[in-house]
């Protein structure tokens, strides 16, 4: 069989029913569409997820704790770690816990002082006002 009767007879069916033709052609470009269409939002949703990870200050951060009562973090130690290498920024906490007592209502209290720079670190937002 010739070239030009294969290509004869496969276009004679594109002219014999034209509303089927176009209805294929249309239901292939909105599947190839929304292929890509949701190929793209999971690469941009997963790029919005791993910024969101990996500049993320908490992974950028140390946590250094005494590991018992006879080590002290005083402004001496913190100095001191401030002098490590690689060290940019040393923000301290302390943490008071107690008994809360208002009218007749007993409750725990858990209180921390912290560093300015500290509720950076810590992914502190101020639902009212400012954080200095």
């Amino acid at each position: 069989m010739k070239y030009a009767d294969l290509f004869s007879l496969s276009t004679r069916m594109f002219r014999t029913n034209p509303s089927r033709t176009w209805l294929t052609v249309l239901g292939i470009s909105v599947g190839i569409s929304a292929v890509l269409f949701l190929v793209s939002l999971g690469y941009g949703l997963q790029n919005i997820i791993l910024e969101k990870i990996v500049f993320n200050q908490a992974l950028l951060s140390l946590v250094v704790t005494p590991g018992s009562d006879l080590i002290v973090l005083n402004d001496q130690a913190v100095s001191d770690l401030r002098k490590i290498t690689n060290v940019t920024d040393v923000a301290p906490m302390a943490k008071f816990t107690g008994q809360l007592t208002l009218d007749n209502i007993n409750g725990t209290l858990e209180m921390r002082a912290v560093d300015s720079s500290f509720l950076s670190y810590s992914g502190t937002v101020a639902k009212y006002g400012a954080l200095y």
